[in-house]
């Protein structure tokens, strides 16, 4: 294995009397002359024994794809890295997202072609990443449908349910449908917490949805168990951000006052990638929405959007960037809630993770900081190159602050920078910072916010049934690869 060069020196003693300040380091992983890259839901781990993190994606290998899961130790040396050939039969399988189980372990979700269409798969990993079950989920059809693509994009362990259909430890995935007519359509799943189907639902406005990210709602008085979803809706004109919030017991709207969908917008294209519940006073309850835009300027932005509790009460819309004509932009992709202490930010305020454009349409990995309500940035840094190759973050988690990888944020995404020199073409990427966002060789960014009232829509979709699973065999193959970071 090839040892990191950026040492965590920098941060030599700088110890306080209850708890050591994380550690701050950047690395690749990866094969040489293969791409590798990073996907949703870097997590800390808490449950299995060892801590450190671990983040799913996916490893092309030309002719084929492959699930690709890394589990690090605090410092990022490798642990276990594994590959998985869902199916075990020697078709492309890409990796999108995982979540940590209470009782230990994860499940993973993403696509798998299966010879003429390509169906969702979910699979439990223990901690040292064998398999302990996987299952494909498909269209049911008598002759069976061909050219059709279902994608798990998200996926969440759920901690509530009504006792009776549902429970405690099930399992959300959120994606999409691609019909033989190009068609898209935003879909649901509940899982049991052995993979066994409770509910799936696809959802319909007429024309192509999305579901790109999925959290689970605290439990009100009114109703338990609700899930917020967030993607895209395209009228064949633009994209619109789109926002749901759903029954989780039945994956249906009118289960309680604050169910429905709302689209996101002006004369451009949005997108949601992220979704968050604010659990700090004054905000609790309200949700807030990250991703993308590119109305009104000439690239893309940042785009968040803080609404009431129904998804159609937006309250704050703010872009933020820096306009330089390039196309890319500035674009989240992931969304959290500060909910531990740190040297720079408040509790509740949020932080985000993306790509920013630095030149000639690359891009660096990026940590923003915004305040709670007014939406302001606080504080940003970029990490990466700096303008030769192309990097960005997908995922993003902060450390507990009395966790065994000390406090601080965990990003993962993907590198194109070839740090090694070996003409490799893309690596899974993870960044640690400190709790104030530095590595030692970050950059601070300072994107500009412009504020909003673009009007939102509330459509309700048309709900419909659509699927069936199958228990399948899942191969696995070990590698053992770690590249140094941050020159």
């Amino acid at each position: 294995m090839k040892i990191a060069a950026f040492s965590a020196a920098l941060l030599a003693g700088l110890v306080s009397s209850s708890t050591l300040l994380a550690q701050p380091w950047e690395r690749s992983y990866g094969v040489k002359d293969q791409i590798d890259e990073g996907h949703r839901r870097v997590t800390p781990v808490t449950q299995c024994p060892g801590g450190g993190y671990i983040s799913i994606g996916s490893r092309d290998l030309g002719n084929v794809s492959l699930v690709y899961v890394i589990r690090t130790d605090n410092a990022g040396g490798t642990i276990w890295e594994q590959f998985y050939d869902v199916g075990a039969d020697g078709r492309p399988d890409e990796g999108f997202a995982l979540t940590e189980l209470k009782d230990g372990g994860w499940v993973t979700t993403g696509t798998s072609n299966r010879g003429h269409r390509w169906e969702a798969h979910a699979m439990q990993l223990d901690c040292n990443g064998r398999v302990n079950w996987s299952y494909f989920y498909y269209l049911p059809s008598l002759p069976p449908l061909v050219g059709y693509r279902l994608v798990g994009h998200d996926i969440r362990e759920l901690y509530t349910g009504d006792g009776i259909t549902t429970n405690a430890l099930d399992l959300a995935i959120a994606g999409y449908i691609v019909d033989q007519n190009n068609q898209t359509d935003a879909v649901l799943l509940r899982l049991d917490q052995f993979g066994n189907l409770i509910w799936h639902r696809r959802y319909d406005l007429g024309r192509n949805e999305t579901f790109f990210g999925l959290t689970e709602l605290r439990p009100t008085f009114s109703h338990a168990g609700e899930i917020a979803v967030v993607g895209e809706f395209n009228d064949g004109f633009r994209h619109q951000a789109l926002a749901a919030r759903i029954d989780g017991v039945t994956g249906a709207f009118g289960g309680g006052p604050d169910q429905g969908m709302a689209l996101y917008g002006e004369s451009g294209d949005e997108y949601f990638h992220s979704v968050v519940e604010t659990q700090t006073w004054p905000d609790t309850g309200l949700l807030t929405f990250a991703g993308f835009s590119s109305s009104p300027g000439l690239n893309d932005d940042v785009y968040v959007v803080q609404s009431k509790p129904h998804p159609c009460g937006g309250l704050v819309q703010v872009t933020m960037g820096n306009e330089t004509g390039d196309p890319f932009g500035e674009r989240a992709l992931d969304l959290i809630e500060v909910l531990e202490p740190t040297g720079i930010v408040p509790v509740g305020s949020f932080a985000l993770t993306g790509a920013a454009e630095t030149k000639y349409s690359r891009s660096d990995a990026f940590l923003l900081f915004l305040r709670q309500s007014s939406l302001y940035p606080l504080a940003a840094f970029r990490y990466g190159d700096h303008g030769r190759y192309i990097d960005f973050g997908t995922s993003l988690a902060q450390n507990s602050t009395f966790g065994p990888q000390g406090p601080g944020f965990i990003i993962a995404g993907t590198t194109e920078s070839d740090w090694d020199g070996s003409g490799d073409p893309s690596d899974l990427y993870l960044v640690q910072t400190t709790d104030t966002g530095k590595t030692g060789c970050e950059k601070e960014w300072f994107p500009e916010p412009k504020y909003w009232d673009w009007a939102v829509k509330c459509p309700l979709p048309h709900v419909t049934k659509f699927l069936r699973q199958i228990e399948v065999r899942t191969e696995v193959g070990r590698d053992d690869t770690a590249v140094r970071a941050c020159n």
